[in-house]
């Protein structure tokens, strides 16, 4: 258990965190920061100004007692000027139960009223152009991520015995839907979206959504003007809910 800096070669300000697994943690701020979602912004802009080279871990002190760890992050962070921190929150620990002041919230809906379309930084970041546009992952990567999903149990909480599989296999192998049950079936899962998604919409309304998102409208001004969140919106422009079939 530890208490570490984390700082950058060009920068004169740090953060001060503390660690039951500091290796572990050293990895969850590395893959955070290079997939830019990092919940600490002011940590994330500096990893995007400075670059992964100049990044640096610097343990500063070994606590034995886990209870004593978030006394020990604090004063580091009190024996420092705030303004030489990186660190998001002046309390040692989490911010469960941290609120805003009227202040803040104003400010926070001053400032995110409104992040669609334009307004989103992410606005046109498509193709060659997003930040993920190209990347894979290595076998190395690949290879973590099968050992740990290995095992893994489904959603109901068990997993079929190799002679359930072998049955499943041999049961359903060649086998096709006829004409008729596709028909069905789609027929089926036509009433099924359209009663999932409620009232709010019909056909024709369906389909005026999706002319003016071809049209260049965001799809949180679409969302609010038809009554529907932005997910169901999004499901109905890709056409699972109210799909163009007769």
């Amino acid at each position: 258990m530890v208490i570490y800096k984390i700082y950058f070669k060009q920068c004169d300000r740090f953060y001060i965190g503390s660690a039951v697994n500091f290796k572990k943690r050293k990895q969850h701020h590395m893959s955070r920061l290079k997939r830019r979602d990092h919940r600490n912004l002011h940590l994330q802009r500096c990893y995007d100004k400075y670059g992964e080279n100049s990044i640096c871990f610097e343990i500063v002190e070994q606590v034995d007692k886990k209870e004593d760890l978030i006394i020990a992050e604090q004063k580091w962070i009190d024996s420092y000027d705030w303004n030489q921190l990186i660190n998001i929150c002046p309390t040692a620990g989490n911010t469960l139960g941290r609120k805003h002041t009227a202040n803040s919230r104003k400010k926070i809906s001053d400032n995110h009223h409104n992040v669609a379309g334009p307004n989103n930084p992410m606005y046109g970041l498509t193709g060659s152009l997003s930040p993920n546009y190209g990347r894979k992952h290595t076998e190395e990567t690949k290879r973590k991520i099968s050992e740990a999903t290995k095992g893994n149990q489904n959603t109901l909480g068990f997993k079929h015995t190799e002679e359930t599989k072998r049955i499943i296999g041999e049961n359903w192998k060649g086998r096709k839907h006829k004409e008729s049950s596709k028909k069905k079936i789609s027929m089926k899962r036509l009433e099924n979206s359209r009663k999932n998604g409620g009232q709010k919409l019909t056909l024709e309304k369906a389909r005026e959504i999706r002319n003016r998102r071809a049209n260049g409208e965001t799809i949180t001004k679409l969302a609010k003007e038809f009554g529907i969140s932005r997910t169901y919106c999004g499901l109905v422009i890709r056409e699972i809910y109210w799909p163009e079939i007769t």
